[in-house]
């Protein structure tokens, strides 16, 4: 499985009101390889929704299938990514919103290209996710590589499972198709 030490953490939970509040902050290694996470929480007192949020940083994919067969795809992808979102969660554990801002620079195979390398410079994601309206909008999507430059937004209903028709076949989910719009420049 993975394989996370955390050399220097610290955990302070202390209490706002009603709310608890948890602030998690450690530097990490990821089978050797060092990153950074951070998390506050507040949580209200029963089985009330909770928000937060989560930063992590430098994270090396590569790191991830080391000891993790799980990610075992991102074992030649010399990737180093950080990420950063605050969410809500509604009682039940379902995610109510959610801002995100994730980053990345390195290296990514692609056969299809001369050099079988992208070689990324630069990648930005960042949007929103609304849980009630299902709605995924990104706001920022720029690659910055030397191979190619591209910049998109737009939104999309998240996909949703949904059980299948016929009652002769296993009772598994079915995906429905995503709608919606997206807007992406490419400038090769």
């Amino acid at each position: 499985g993975l394989f996370v030490v955390a050399p220097k953490a610290s955990l302070v939970m202390r209490s706002r009101g009603r709310d608890i509040v948890l602030a998690f902050n450690a530097d990490t290694e990821i089978s050797g390889r060092k990153s950074h996470v951070s998390a506050n929480l507040v949580l209200p007192p029963g089985q009330a929704p909770f928000r937060g949020d989560l930063t992590v940083s430098g994270l090396d994919l590569r790191a991830l299938a080391a000891n993790a067969p799980r990610y075992a795809v991102l074992k030649n992808v010399p990737l180093i990514a950080s990420a950063s979102a605050r969410f809500a969660r509604r009682a039940g554990g379902k995610l109510e919103n959610a801002d995100f801002d994730v980053t990345a620079h390195g290296d990514i195979p692609a056969r299809m290209l001369k050099d079988k390398i992208l070689h990324v410079r630069q990648f930005r994601l960042t949007g929103h996710y609304d849980g009630s309206g299902r709605k995924l909008t990104l706001e920022t999507a720029d690659l910055d590589a030397r191979e190619a430059r591209m910049r998109g937004r737009g939104s999309t209903r998240a996909w949703r499972a949904r059980p299948r028709p016929s009652r002769h076949l296993p009772r598994r989910r079915a995906l429905t198709k995503a709608r919606g719009a997206a807007n992406w420049h490419a400038i090769c």
